[in-house]
């Protein structure tokens, strides 16, 4: 065995003597004695903070009543990394492609993500599993957001206590347990991104702060520098909002610059965190060489800039120099700016993070503005979740600009940006949800030294105007606290109350407190009856779970990568068959999932229809908004997808909508595919894929007047057969029954040429398979025009000779037509067939090549 092995296999021998029943029991009598030596305040004090974290804890743990699952969406896709890195080891994660994913192109980890989360999960289940705690990799993926939450109130409480004392620690750390933004991503299976990012930004800002203490040793600076530098690469391989993270401290470094806070230890510890963040944490390969481009990582480069500025006029002698070398330095960074601009290396955001710096341009993307989360937030939306606190919080703030040190610039800039991007996008109230505990912590202490003050007997008005003052009580005092707490109770409470739910997949996906299994049906019926190499077509938003719990392939998961091929699935489910069964053909799609909540069972709502609008029934407005100018593929060349908006209703949002195709320049008559439905509720008709498939397997029978009919050769019965219905009928799969191919030919009209004034002429041709078997007894459609305008070999301005024409038993076609008097263009009738399919052989329709009859 070589040293290495004995190495690694000494590891968790070494780990079970640490935690051995007899090395455990002299630790806790050493720790026993420790404890009683300290003073009672600061066993209290941390008895106190004990408490908080394990309420904390509890509270999100309160969704296990309906199961341990794992929640909403995007965490599914950092669980199946998990899967893959603790199977094939660390290095796995930046060679792995997981084929299932964006079918048919697959969606490679390296490129598309942060591996933060899904290492600091593998990283847990490694260490419970070597110290014998029995726990699989799913459980890790459950439980680990649960253990980063109540991490995140204890790095809170750290942070805090530097910058107010501990009794400002431990209500920072009380307020952010009872959070309800931080518990909606840090509660039990919502194992994403944000877990990880919180605790990490708030490490980086306390280090940092630690690092600018001129009371510190020049050691300690260098030590706090990285640090903080750790924490925000830790987040910047976590969680893209590390973007806000690192703005805050560089505008907090030019914060002090300004209000002539300046000091040596800013530009070490600055440098030191900035610095090694931006060295390492460009190595991923998700950000790049084109993160140092963005504008805002150009402007902490130019901070850094100033800050050496001010440190080289700081060992100037006279004034001349300094002026000398501030001309410089502006004409340099003018010059510098002008450069990068013009050449094109300063580059915008993303459009996501742009949206959120900006948000009224969100609107012009749909793909963004059709997620909830990603919508401006309100004052309703505020008070919801903060209560109360959000006064506190602006009385933290007037605290802070009156003492104005360093540490209480940083939670001013912090806490003025966090109000501002939380307002900007409803899920950005997680970054807010710190800053707010910590200033309505900073109030809450402030407010309560007076009654402290009179409860330790300690007098704080002057004796000359206590005649003018009567005695406060003891019971007075203690009422200031008490109405304190009462008035952010109603926060408390409703963060319980929202944290008192099931995860997602466990109530299908419904606003509703009850066990919900139609998700879990379907996705378990999906993995033990389908093929593996099924791919299954169904709304963005259920990607991750289709392809992690059964392996199936999808186009899509809920991530937004190809925008493309998202725009494909919003058009598909908003076509006809005729034109759908086409699209899904080129992806190989084998089956349709839909899921829809019907106004019955747990999904009641106050709808008086039949539909309640958590599903594709209310999605599929942003379906028509994502799909329209969609380029598809079609057997007449390519097609561009139109979808117009008609009236709008009292929220401003369209009632209708019409379907409109453009080929080779040329477009369809606008066709209605939405309706008021039974009057107060806009569904997509019948004649769209999803509109049928909704309607006609309600669990009860709707009646639509409004309803318009398929429009076409086919219908969903024939193209669509229904494999999988859940209990509540919400979730369905549908089996794809493809058309089969078919070949039509038109041979040269007999004869070939007839008087301008008109003439008979006898039109033939076959109607054949693909494998060349006759189709008898179809309908085929003759169509002419006299437009010699033909665009890739297609014909325009199409008039019907005959719509009646049946092929005999041989699959041949023969119509004798009586050409009417046309004054035609270079003296020429094109002429083509058409044939519109056959539901019941289930054939696809097909088009002959065009054949010219000359008129003399």
């Amino acid at each position: 065995m070589s040293d290495q092995e004995v190495e690694e296999s000494s590891v968790p021998s070494a780990i079970r003597r640490a935690i051995s029943r007899e090395t455990l029991g002299s630790r806790l009598r050493a720790v026993k004695t420790r404890i009683g030596r300290l003073p009672r305040p600061t066993i209290l004090h941390y008895t106190a903070l004990a408490l908080i974290l394990i309420v904390a804890a509890i509270t999100r743990l309160l969704p296990l009543r309906w199961g341990a699952y794992i929640s909403e969406f995007d965490p599914y896709f950092n669980y199946d990394n998990m899967r893959q890195i603790a199977q094939n080891g660390w290095m796995s994660w930046y060679t792995y492609t997981n084929a299932a994913a964006w079918f048919p192109f697959g969606r490679n980890s390296l490129t598309t993500s942060y591996p933060g989360t899904s290492f600091t999960g593998v990283a847990i289940y490694l260490f419970l599993s070597a110290i014998g705690v029995n726990i699989s990799l799913y459980d890790s993926a459950i439980y680990t957001p649960v253990l980063l939450g109540v991490f995140a109130c204890l790095v809170t409480y750290y942070f805090a206590r530097d910058l107010w004392g501990k009794s400002a620690g431990l209500f920072a750390a009380l307020f952010l347990g009872f959070s309800s933004s931080l518990i909606s991503r840090t509660s039990l299976g919502f194992f994403r991104n944000e877990a990880v990012g919180i605790p990490t930004m708030i490490l980086s800002f306390l280090f940092f702060l630690r690092g600018i203490d001129d009371t510190r040793s020049l050691k300690a600076t260098i030590i706090y520098g990285m640090l903080s530098s750790l924490s925000l690469t830790f987040m910047a391989f976590s969680w893209g909002s590390f973007r806000y993270a690192v703005q805050v401290l560089g505008l907090f470094a030019l914060a002090l610059v300004l209000l002539r806070k300046y000091t040596p230890r800013l530009t070490l510890t600055y440098g030191i965190t900035v610095g090694f963040f931006l060295l390492v944490g460009t190595g991923l390969p998700y950000l790049g060489r084109t993160f140092i481009e963005e504008s805002t990582t150009l402007a902490l480069i130019g901070i850094m800039g100033l800050l050496v500025l001010m440190e080289s006029m700081s060992v100037l002698k006279t004034s001349r120099e300094r002026w000398i070398l501030i001309g410089a330095a502006v004409l340099g960074g003018a010059l510098t700016i002008l450069v990068l601009v013009q050449s094109g290396i300063a580059t915008n955001l993303g459009a996501k993070f742009l949206a959120t710096v900006n948000p009224f341009i969100r609107n012009n993307i749909p793909l963004v503005a059709s997620v909830a989360e990603n919508r401006p937030a309100t004052w309703a939306s505020f008070f919801l979740e903060l209560g109360a606190m959000t006064l506190l919080g602006v009385f933290g703030f007037f605290f802070a600009f009156q003492r104005l040190r360093p540490p209480d610039v940083l939670i001013i800039v912090y806490g003025a940006t966090a109000f501002y991007f939380a307002a900007s996008l409803v899920r950005l109230s997680l970054l807010l949800a710190p800053a707010i505990s910590i200033l309505a912590a900073i109030t809450v202490v402030e407010f309560g030294k007076p009654a402290v003050d009179i409860i330790r007997q300690s007098v704080i008005f002057p004796r000359r105007k206590t005649r003018f003052t009567p005695r406060v009580s003891r019971e007075f005092s203690l009422g200031i606290l008490l109405i304190v707490f009462i008035i952010v109770m109603p926060a408390f409470i409703n963060a319980v109350d929202s944290a008192y739910t099931p995860v997602t997949i466990a109530s299908a996906s419904l606003p509703t407190r009850g066990a919900v299994p139609d998700w879990l049906q379907a996705l378990a019926w999906m993995r033990d009856n389908l093929p593996s190499t099924a791919v299954v077509f169904a709304w963005w938003d259920y990607g991750y779970w289709i392809t992690v719990n059964t392996g199936l392939h999808t186009l899509a998961d809920n991530g937004t990568g190809n925008l493309t091929q998202i725009q494909m699935i919003a058009t598909g489910f908003m076509l006809n068959e005729t034109m759908a069964f086409r699209l899904m053909k080129q992806y190989k799609v084998t089956h349709v999932a839909v899921f829809t909540s019907y106004n019955t069972g747990p999904a009641t709502c106050s709808q008086t229809g039949s539909f309640c609008g958590f599903g594709e029934d209310s999605k599929w407005y942003w379906m028509v908004r994502i799909g329209n100018g969609t380029l598809i593929q079609t057997p007449q060349g390519i097609a561009t997808v139109t979808f117009k908006a008609g009236p709008l209703d009292t929220n401003g949002n369209p009632t209708e909508y019409d379907r409109i195709i453009t080929i080779n320049g040329h477009s369809s008559k606008p066709e209605k595919i939405s309706d008021n439905y039974q009057g107060n509720f806009p569904l997509p008709t019948s004649n769209t894929v999803l509109g049928h498939l909704m309607r006609s397997d309600a669990p009860a029978a709707i009646s639509d007047t409004n309803d318009v009919p398929p429009n076409g050769y086919t219908t969903a019965s024939s193209l669509f057969t229904k494999s999988f219905p859940s209990t509540n009928s919400y979730v369905k799969v549908y089996k794809i029954n493809y058309p089969t191919d078919t070949r039509l030919s038109l041979l040269a009209p007999n004869p070939i040429s007839v008087p301008k004034t008109g003439g008979n002429t006898t039109l033939t041709g076959t109607l054949l398979t693909a494998s060349g078997q006759p189709v008898a007894n179809s309908k085929v459609f003759l169509e002419y025009s006299t437009d010699n305008r033909l665009t890739n070999g297609q014909l325009t301005n199409l008039q019907t000779i005959t719509n009646s024409t049946i092929t005999d038993s041989q699959g041949h076609i023969s119509y004798t037509w009586q050409v009417p008097a046309i004054s035609a263009q270079n003296n020429i009738i094109w002429i083509r067939a058409r044939y519109a399919g056959d539901t019941t052989l289930k054939l696809a329709d097909a088009y002959s090549l065009p054949i010219p009859l000359t008129q003399t």
